[in-house]
């Protein structure tokens, strides 16, 4: 497969190296274009051993780390399937999206150390006051 060198560029720099300098990326590309002998596979081999292209290099690197499945998206569509429940339809959508965020990102509650979330909530300062609403409801001054 030979290197192609019809590529708009300008997707390319939106979709994937859009924090590099877009010139820098079109002339590293047009200095690797015009070694028409190279092939692709020669292409990522010698993007890997040389310092002389960082831009192509490292938005090579981020096509080759994108993941070619949907996989992620699958698992956060059936936690949530399992999350929404008929009892649970009225779900506020900022509670719902924390949940399926600690489902997916935080660690299995046997590896989880509780310790540190149990000294936070102690040496909280805790109020013993009582609401001034609670002394005007009518059913309080009746039962205390």
């Amino acid at each position: 497969m030979k290197f192609d060198v019809h590529v708009d560029l300008r997707a390319v720099h939106k979709a994937v190296a859009f924090d590099l300098d877009i010139a820098e990326l079109s002339f590293e590309f047009q200095a690797l274009a015009a070694q028409s002998e190279v092939t692709a596979c020669d292409m990522t081999k010698c993007l890997s051993k040389s310092q002389e292209y960082p831009s192509m290099l490292l938005t090579l690197a981020r096509l080759m780390a994108a993941k070619p499945h949907s996989a992620d998206v699958e698992r956060c569509i059936s936690a949530n399937n399992i999350l929404k429940t008929s009892l649970r339809s009225a779900l506020n959508l900022r509670t719902e999206s924390s949940y399926v965020f600690i489902h997916n990102n935080l660690p299995p509650t046997v590896e989880w150390n509780a310790r540190f979330a149990v000294l936070n909530r102690l040496t909280k300062k805790r109020s013993n006051r009582t609401p001034a609403k609670a002394r005007e409801q009518s059913y309080t001054s009746e039962t205390f």
